[in-house]
């Protein structure tokens, strides 16, 4: 169910409790930007017949869309993810029709999602995610022994707040290292992932080759290339389009 229509470069995204990464969210966010022809083309072939004939005659012009720019998963399917938003698009711009409302030349949306957990009946928040035991509860202990030592209370009391404070400090910084490892399984850093996706969207949606993108890269060899551009499409479940010059884009 689609709750929010967001600009692409804020985007924010509620995950189910069981699924720690969505890349996706990140990929169309990036493609928006770096290869808009992927969405101009979509209402250019696929729009007039959603329009005129509703979504379900659209259905294989959707299809066709998503082999068009190599959005198919390593089973030969158009991609979930890819139709999804594509299908959103086009809801908006005929709600936006329909309303009166008048069309942006140039916005593509990225539809965020909520997700219900049926057994609490509350819709989960993006930070909820699941977490070992040794990181539900944070865990403190320190010595209370002022009859014996004549520390006075007002001293102890301030001892052991320092002491929790680190103590605390040290319990969060080990849950933000979880979380990140867990959002980002196959980079650690956030900023390299957004690396690694910005060569997949040149190379698979915007028609360039390996030689163009590392010209580009001086620090970047051939073969740390060729395995980000392998590990991306691996964790998007894409099928890495082969290596072909000559594939004008529009």
């Amino acid at each position: 169910m689609v709750t929010d229509y967001r600009k692409t470069l804020h985007l924010r995204a509620a995950r189910p409790r069981d699924l720690r990464f969505d890349g996706w969210l990140d990929f169309l966010a990036i493609a928006a930007g770096r290869v808009p022809a992927v969405w101009r083309d979509l209402t250019e072939t696929v729009w007039p017949t959603w329009r005129e004939h509703g979504e379900q005659a659209a259905e294989p012009l959707l299809r066709e869309w998503a082999e068009r720019w190599n959005l198919i998963t390593s089973a030969g399917e158009a991609a979930g993810w890819a139709l999804h938003c594509a299908k959103e698009n086009l809801r908006l711009r005929k709600w936006r029709e329909e309303n009166g409302q008048p069309q942006p030349p140039a916005e593509y949306v990225i539809p965020t999602t909520g997700y219900s957990d049926l057994r609490r009946g509350h819709e989960v928040q993006p930070d909820m995610l699941p977490v070992p035991r040794a990181l539900q509860r944070v865990r403190f202990e320190a010595p209370w022994e002022v009859w014996r030592t004549a520390e006075p209370i007002a001293a102890a009391r301030e001892r052991l707040v320092r002491e929790f404070t680190a103590a605390l400090d040290a319990h969060i910084e080990r849950y933000l290292a979880h979380v990140n490892r867990a959002q980002y399984p196959v980079q650690a850093e956030r900023r390299r992932w957004r690396q690694h996706l910005e060569w997949f969207c040149d190379y698979q949606l915007g028609g360039r080759e390996m030689a163009d993108l590392l010209a580009e890269q001086p620090d970047t060899d051939q073969s740390t290339m060729r395995k980000a551009l392998r590990d991306t499409a691996h964790t998007l479940n894409l099928r890495l389009r082969p290596a072909q010059r000559g594939r004008p884009r529009k």
